[in-house]
C-alpha cells in the first residue's frame, strides 16, 4: 500500500504505511528502504539517511 501511495506522489502518507509494517515486524528491511525512498522524495534526506543505514544493517545481520 505504501509503494502506491509514494508512486502517487503521496509520500507523506506512504510512511505512515512503512511505519506501519516496521511495527509489526522491526526487521522488515525492504519498508526501511522504501520509507527512506519516501523521504527523499520530500527533500528530508536525513531521515532519507537513517532509513537506509538501518535497512543496511538488517540486511547484513
Amino acid at each position: 500500500m505504501g509503494n502506491a501511495y509514494n508512486n502517487s506522489g503521496k509520500s507523506e502518507t506512504a510512511i505512515v504505511c512503512y511505519q506501519k509494517a516496521i511495527d509489526i515486524n522491526p526487521e522488515f528491511a525492504e519498508a526501511y528502504h522504501n520509507m527512506g525512498a519516501a523521504y527523499k522524495n520530500l527533500g528530508d534526506y536525513n531521515k532519507y539517511e537513517e532509513c537506509i543505514k538501518k535497512r543496511d544493517k538488517l540486511i547484513s545481520e
